[in-house]
């Protein structure tokens, strides 16, 4: 086993092609960083019969006692099925021995197990070699953690196979609640867009009111930005936004309420001739019609001083290697009727479908299960479409500069 500072171009060779990559781990990532003043290296993985087995991107970034930082956010990309993961990690440390570097953090993209939507392990699917192999190659494991940690990437995350699916069959796949909710938000006349570069404070906005909401703070340091200076070129993300046309909508009512009054004239006028059962029936279904239509109408001329389009929804989508995820999104829930959400992940999703990823991420949840979670309405939202809760075996860090690393937890413990 060997490590060497490979090119930028072999390393998105190998990436393009293994099943774990992710986008954390591309040179995309790595030039936002770069963009931030700090130093990237990418490393190769080699067998000793000379093939590249695995990669990484290295970010490197100023610690203490004049030493180094070395992060492998969401890596190693290597195999984490097998019995080479502990003599990695120990090729990777004797590596950056010669580079100055006090430790080293990584936290793999790899499952260490599958659970159920309730939070139960699902029985054969846990990778404790994995995590075995870490800890005896000398990698301080930071835990199983649960919760929200808005300074980590998170350790379980809620995914949606979409891999051998048609349209019909995943959304008949969703919870009703959720396939109801999408009927709704297309039926509503809901748009999903991309927004340009100069309508990035739009998300940002809309980020920051879900923030205020569910008690996290959205990113203020250009966050947005930076992502689309790395990443939109390749266009590796979406910056997306569901909206609906407020005059379209109410025109939409209008037209709707004329036919169920027209209906309900003509019923009218066949009972007065035959009245029967069945047509005091239907005349009471229209009059529920015509009743909702006019609650509808009266609801959206009450948005009217908001605009004539109304943004209800906004999220960021990566589009990279196996999957599309959705690294953040936000809505205003002052319009929650009209199904926003829904409709936008619905639009990723018919994404995922038509250009065969195998999976669509809905990213971070807290791995709490039950009413009491402190992101149950979350994850309600994120359960209705019926998909999978994966746990990550999370963070580790690779002491070394032993010497020197133990005197930062001593003082990290002294001053906790």
């Amino acid at each position: 086993m060997r490590i060497e500072q490979i090119s930028e171009e072999l390393y998105k060779t190998f990436m393009e092609n293994h099943t774990l990559v992710n986008i954390w781990q591309t040179t995309m990532m790595g030039d936002m960083q770069e963009a931030q003043g700090k130093e990237v290296m990418y490393l190769g993985i080699y067998e000793d019969t000379g093939v590249l087995t695995g990669a990484t991107s290295m970010i490197l970034e100023p610690s203490h006692f004049g030493k180094l930082h070395a992060r492998s956010p969401r890596g190693p990309v290597l195999d984490y099925t097998g019995d080479q993961v502990g003599d990695t990690i120990t090729a990777i440390r004797d590596f950056l021995k010669h580079r100055n570097v006090m430790y080293w953090s990584l936290d793999p993209y790899a499952v260490y197990q599958k659970h159920t939507l309730d939070g139960k392990p699902v029985e054969g699917t846990v990778n404790q070699t994995m995590v075995d192999q870490l800890l005896k190659a000398g990698a301080k494991h930071m835990g199983f953690v649960r919760g929200i940690d808005n300074s980590a990437e998170p350790r379980w995350m809620y995914i949606i196979p979409t891999e051998n699916y048609s349209e019909k069959n995943l959304l008949a796949s969703f919870e009703r609640k959720c396939s109801r909710s999408i009927r709704r938000g297309l039926e509503f006349g809901v748009q999903v867009r991309e927004l340009s570069e100069e309508e990035l404070p739009l998300l940002d906005q809309m980020f920051s009111h879900a923030g205020d909401k569910h008690d996290f703070a959205w990113r203020s340091d250009g966050y947005s930005q930076r992502l689309w200076n790395a990443f939109h070129q390749s266009g590796a993300v979406k910056f997306l936004v569901a909206e609906i046309n407020l005059e379209n909508y109410i025109a939409k009512l209008h037209e709707n309420l004329d036919k169920q009054i027209e209906l309900k004239k003509e019923t009218e006028e066949k009972i007065a001739e035959v009245s029967s059962k069945k047509m005091l029936n239907r005349l009471k279904e229209i009059e529920l019609k015509i009743s909702s239509a006019e609650k509808h109408l009266k609801e959206a001329n009450s948005f009217c001083e908001d605009g004539p389009i109304l943004q209800l929804a906004a999220g960021i989508f990566f589009d990279y290697g196996k999957e599309v995820i959705c690294l953040m999104s936000g809505y205003d829930d002052r319009y929650a009727y009209f199904c926003g959400p829904y409709a936008m992940h619905w639009h990723m999703l018919k994404h995922c479908l038509e250009s065969g990823y195998e999976r669509y991420n809905l990213y971070g949840i807290s791995g709490e299960f039950g009413p009491d979670a402190i992101d149950s309405g979350v994850y309600a939202f994120k359960k209705g479409f019926n998909g999978e809760v994966w746990e990550l075996p999370g963070d580790f860090q690779v002491p070394v500069d032993s010497i020197r690393y133990g005197l930062l937890q001593l003082a990290k413990k002294l001053r906790s």
